[in-house]
């Protein structure tokens, strides 16, 4: 999958509020929990600060590894959101500073090309498809699926330090131009079938 011009963006991140958001329908396997509680801990460390999660996602009846709302209304709370669907993911990100996706397993995520692309750093997990979309350390930062401590920690390096935000965010900018364009999945895809029509 490629990205259009339309979706790449440098709009700054806000600052005076330093927001986590999750886009992913409310599965237990997107790590769904484990982002809840992760805000939550981070919110007990840091009660005092001007911080924020937002988690979007459509609640999928039809898929047994769904959550309902009941599952996750005990983790809500005034800084910590359930969104629901949005329908304009661009917008949801360029008003946040971070974006978070601690799935168990992925394909090649597009809300991780989508957050790069808008400058935002992310926080995903260190598995096939979420490892691939990013550069640890430079773009973002991976967790070990299922760790709750991971993404704490790893937020915490963002609320600390919210310069990362800016430099991690351009970097991550500047990855997305190189690798997730349109043009860049075109190439790869024509690549890709010559060598199996020459093989």
């Amino acid at each position: 999958n490629g990205l259009e011009v339309s979706k790449f963006s440098k709009f700054k991140p806000p600052y005076s509020k330093i927001t986590f958001i999750m886009i992913a329908r409310l599965l237990r396997d997107k790590g769904v929990i484990e982002f809840l509680l992760a805000a939550n801990k981070v919110l007990e460390n840091y009660h005092n600060q001007n911080i924020e999660f937002k988690l979007y996602g459509d609640i999928d009846e039809a898929n047994f590894n769904s959550l309902n709302f009941s599952d996750i209304q005990p983790y809500l709370s005034p800084a910590i959101k359930y969104e629901g669907f949005t329908s304009n993911i661009q917008d949801s990100i360029t008003n946040s500073s971070v974006i978070v996706l601690p799935s168990y397993r992925e394909g090649f995520s597009k809300v991780l090309m989508e957050a790069q692309a808008c400058s935002r750093p992310v926080i995903t997990s260190n598995v096939i498809g979420c490892k691939d979309a990013i550069i640890d350390n430079e773009t973002g930062y991976l967790v070990e699926p299922m760790s709750v401590d991971g993404l704490v920690n790893k937020m915490e390096k963002f609320i600390n330090d919210p310069e990362l935000i800016k430099q991690m965010g351009e970097a991550a900018y500047q990855h997305a131009l190189k690798n997730f364009t349109i043009e860049k999945a075109i190439q790869a895809h024509q690549e890709m079938f010559t060598k199996v029509l020459d093989a």
